[in-house]
């Protein structure tokens, strides 16, 4: 995956862009995971388009769009492996997949196992209340997770049809299962000079089982219809709580929910290579999540969307136009709570270039948040003895502008890019005021705050000794102001850089990047700094790597949180030492027989399951 401005983690299983916002995977045009990626013989990749203008067709938040079309074989079988082990710790993420095809149809059957240990997970805080006699108190915490693995079971069996008149046909029956058996937080506490200890428990199991159809047709010469729909189903169990010498306060949920999402799209090509597209997009979920307290509590909710949308787009001499235009509805109800939000969803993008080389853009978009359905609902969670957090019922969607007005140079060798983002979400969900009753301090949401998020980054990267060596920086600024009952500003600097290099066989690969910060109502969210450096070798269908993360930094990966408030100010940080100086293995391995396709290209082109459980 060496695509321009793209960063794969191959131990999270993740591709973002650089700046770390969501790519979208489809393969032949079908939403797909990096699973289903990794699942593919590169032999039978025909064309990559790279689609770093998502039209509002490809939904919400949705920064770039990798699109795969595969070609698959006419007779034969393709099987293969894909594992991820770490040599240091107790990490691994394996899977098998086999494809076995007969003139137009194809049957796939794919394994993973995901295994993560929880042995080298540490905690702090440092927490100032002031009660309401402004009396203050102090307490600090240090606390470590017992040895406990965190399991995923993820079992797909798949079926597609593909005809000589190009109308295609897939079914995906999925079943996931994963599971974080007893897990619990040690914690030594000290209470003002006062000294105990506190145990908090996390106990989750959740099955899911999920069926997948599609279906596609060409419409004459140059009009194409798809159409797709997932139905899935969960069952959870979940048991949260604490225990000290004084107080034993744990709660157990039993939680199901079921889901559907359909969509239909129709797009017709033009003769001036124009593009127009609609669709038509639902989706309705029903939650059921009992909590078994000192009493019972039953929350029982249903929420659902419709979202209309249209899409153009035209080139006019050196200008790339593309419209479109939603119009979306959301509801929630639980019980004779609820609400129905209708809104527009305006999306337009020009891009206009200047030269050859040089290309100007301009972005807009209004989108949709969502208050979680944990969010909305009204049980009181005990965090430990002085804090509570509490949903509530009463919030509601809210919208974002989103500005983006970016420069690019491309020299081929070496590419160069400004881009200056700017978000305003009025009446967004965030932290509400703490308020303190009986000496405990209530933590809730609501929709008082707006939100101004502002970003400045510098991209550029460059080929040196014949496309040997690739490196890449891109140092960024972000500004970020929520304004409501309190007012709160933060300003941060990181940077991101990286390499490879090619020596036949051969890749060599490193990245590094800076601390970032996220602030959040009365909420700041510290993301520690992170290294990766890796050495692969690739001989026909095996490629091996053996890579390090977090190099020199023994105390690996680290969140931190910071809350802002005058009444509940605090500083806690939780990290996994596991990642700190680890060692990783991965090996990939795939066996085609019958006829193979081996051209493939890359083509730029310029264009929710929520359970609703707290935890």
């Amino acid at each position: 995956m060496h695509i321009r401005g793209l960063s794969v983690d191959v131990i999270e299983k993740s591709i973002t862009s650089q700046r770390g916002n969501n790519v979208q995977i489809r393969i032949n045009d079908v939403i797909s995971t990096l699973d289903d990626l990794l699942a593919i013989p590169s032999s039978q990749v025909v064309k990559i388009d790279y689609i770093t203008m998502p039209s509002v067709k490809y939904g919400q938040g949705i920064s770039a769009v990798i699109n795969l079309k595969v070609k698959r074989l006419d007779e034969g079988y393709a099987l293969g492996v894909n594992t991820m082990n770490a040599l240091s710790t107790n990490y691994n993420d394996d899977g098998i997949w086999a494809k076995f095809n007969h003139r137009n149809s194809e049957f796939g059957l794919s394994y993973n196992y995901k295994l993560n240990g929880n042995s080298d997970v540490h905690t702090e805080s440092r927490q100032l209340f002031r009660n309401s006699d402004g009396a203050k108190k102090t307490i600090f915490r240090e606390g470590k997770y017992d040895d406990c693995n965190f399991s995923n079971h993820l079992l797909t069996l798949s079926y597609n049809l593909q005809t000589k008149k190009n109308k295609v046909f897939s079914a995906t029956f999925s079943s996931n299962w994963n599971r974080f058996p007893d897990r619990e937080l040690h914690e030594t506490v000290n209470d003002d000079g006062q000294s105990y200890t506190q145990t908090t428990l996390n106990k989750s199991d959740q099955f899911r089982p999920t069926l997948k159809l599609y279906y596609a047709q060409p419409i004459g010469q140059n009009g194409n219809l798809t159409a797709y729909v997932t139905a899935s189903h969960s069952k959870s169990t979940y048991q949260r709580g604490f225990v000290t010498d004084m107080l034993d306060n744990q709660y157990h949920v039993d939680g199901k929910k079921s889901g559907i999402l359909a969509q239909i799209d129709y797009s017709y090509t033009f003769r001036d290579q124009s593009a127009f597209s609609i669709g038509y997009q639902q989706d309705a979920a029903y939650t059921s999540n009992s909590y078994h307290q000192n009493d019972f509590s039953d929350y029982r909710m249903h929420d659902d969307s419709q979202y209309l949308y249209v899409d153009y787009s035209r080139n006019i001499a050196r200008l790339n136009l593309m419209l479109g235009m939603g119009v979306s509805r959301n509801h929630f109800s639980e019980g004779t709570d609820g609400y129905t939000y209708w809104m527009a969803r305006p999306k337009a993008t020009l891009q206009y270039a200047a030269t050859d080389k040089l290309t100007f853009v301009y972005q807009y978009s209004l989108d949709t948040g969502l208050p979680d359905l944990a969010q909305l609902t009204e049980f009181s969670k005990s965090e430990n003895a002085y804090e509570i957090t509490i949903g509530n019922r009463n919030l509601e969607p809210f919208h974002t502008h989103k500005n983006t007005l970016a420069a690019g140079y491309d020299l081929g060798e070496r590419y160069f890019s400004i881009q200056v983002d700017c978000d305003h979400s009025p009446h967004i969900i965030a932290d509400k005021p703490v308020t303190c009753e009986n000496n405990q301090f209530i933590y809730s949401f609501d929709n008082r705050a707006d939100y101004t998020h502002m970003e400045f980054n510098f991209y550029a990267d460059s080929y040196f000794f014949n496309r040997k060596m690739h490196l890449y920086v891109m140092p960024y600024f972000t500004r970020e102001i929520v304004k409501g009952d309190y007012v709160h500003t933060n300003s941060h600097f990181s940077v991101n850089v990286g390499g490879n290099i090619y020596l036949g066989n051969f890749t060599i690969d490193g990245s590094y990047s800076s601390p970032k910060e996220t602030l959040m109502g009365e909420t700041l969210i510290r993301q520690g700094s992170s290294t990766n450096i890796g050495c692969a070798y690739k001989y026909r269908n095996l490629s091996v790597k053996l890579g390090m993360r977090n190099i020199f930094n023994p105390l690996g990966s680290k969140i931190e949180t910071v809350r802002l408030s005058d009444i509940a100010s605090g500083t806690s940080e939780i990290r996994n030492e596991a990642f700190g100086n680890m060692v990783y293995l991965s090996l990939s391995w795939n066996l085609v027989k019958g006829r193979a396709y081996k051209s493939k290209r890359i083509k730029n082109i310029n264009m929710r399951m929520d359970d609703g459980i707290i935890r």
